[in-house]
């Protein structure tokens, strides 16, 4: 073997260990342009691409259920996102080591708003996924979040919240990009065939919540015909905070996040004005029936229903 051939044998074992973070971010466009190979990589079949406080939890813990399904014991991975380049692929695709017998797949609400690149980059190296986004009305989907992260996480009532945090989240980039379905459907369509997605609703989870899961199986080409018996169907099942002040799924009575109080006019108008332009080409466009989306008008009595995530 000629010295130049073993330099680059080295070189490409260096790659494919993602032996340093500069290796890490070398090893990418190498992927993409099929330099380096994904034979041995075992990798998701189904990404849940969001939509953040849209069900994916609750999607997760069915899923978690189904003996064909392998989901990893931590729900979102984020390497596609801000771990890109702090991970390899190789080490990416170890989280799935398990699941060689089952169809697997992660779930990560956060890569629906990923830049288009990026998920040019996921076809690439997954030409072959399935994926999966939720939706729910926006407005109530993006209060969910605002009292989230302003709330629950910073272990405060609500009310403790001031207005301008609220407007000053209400008009962050990212906020704004997660309520902005028509973009995420844009952007992840322009790079993956129309048939590769399910599209589904989190308002099915509270009337139809057994015909929206075996919409996602028959997407995902697993069985339907088993026994749900088991399933947390209808359960309301809460993200896992073990960082934000202890509180887990099943536990929604943890004094520090229970109030009573609903969307308020002023932030509701807010959000409508930004996000309520939305039914009309998801319904159009998608063949998504989202009429049934309030957009806000409608009364969320019980913060419980606002911002945790089935």
């Amino acid at each position: 073997m000629s010295t130049l051939k073993r330099i680059q044998n080295g070189l490409l074992g260096r790659l494919r260990r993602g032996a340093s973070p500069v290796i890490n971010r070398l090893e990418k466009p190498l992927y993409a342009h099929k330099i380096l190979s994904t034979k041995k990589c075992r990798l998701p079949d189904f990404i849940c691409i969001g939509a953040m406080k849209a069900g994916t939890t609750w999607l997760y813990e069915n899923m978690r259920c189904h003996p064909e399904i392998y989901v990893p014991d931590r729900k979102e991975d984020y390497f596609f996102s801000y771990e890109f380049y702090k991970r390899s692929l190789r080490q990416y695709s170890l989280r799935f080591s398990h699941g060689d017998s089952c169809v697997k797949g992660e779930i990560t609400p956060g890569y629906g708003i990923l830049e288009v690149d990026r998920i040019r980059f996921i076809r690439s190296v997954m030409p072959d996924v399935k994926l999966i986004l939720l939706l729910r009305d926006p407005i109530y989907r993006a209060w969910s979040e605002a009292c989230m992260n302003l709330a629950i996480k910073k272990q405060r009532k609500i009310e403790e919240v001031s207005r301008q945090e609220f407007l000053d989240y209400f008009n962050s980039g990212p906020f704004q990009q997660r309520s902005d379905y028509v973009t995420i459907l844009d952007n992840w369509l322009s790079v993956f065939p129309r048939q590769r997605l399910f599209l589904g609703l989190y308002e099915d989870i509270e009337t139809s919540a057994q015909e929206l899961l075996r919409g996602i199986l028959t997407h995902l080409g697993v069985s339907v015909e088993i026994d749900m018996s088991s399933f947390p169907l209808n359960a309301v099942i809460l993200p896992k905070y073990e960082d934000y002040g202890g509180v887990h799924r099943g536990s929604p009575d943890q004094d520090h996040i229970r109030s009573d109080v609903s969307l308020p006019d002023e932030y509701r108008e807010f959000l409508v004005k930004r996000f309520g332009k939305q039914v009309e080409p998801l319904n159009e466009r998608f063949g998504l029936p989202v009429e049934r989306w309030s957009c806000g008008t409608r009364d969320e009595r019980r913060v419980k229903s606002a911002y945790f995530d089935r």
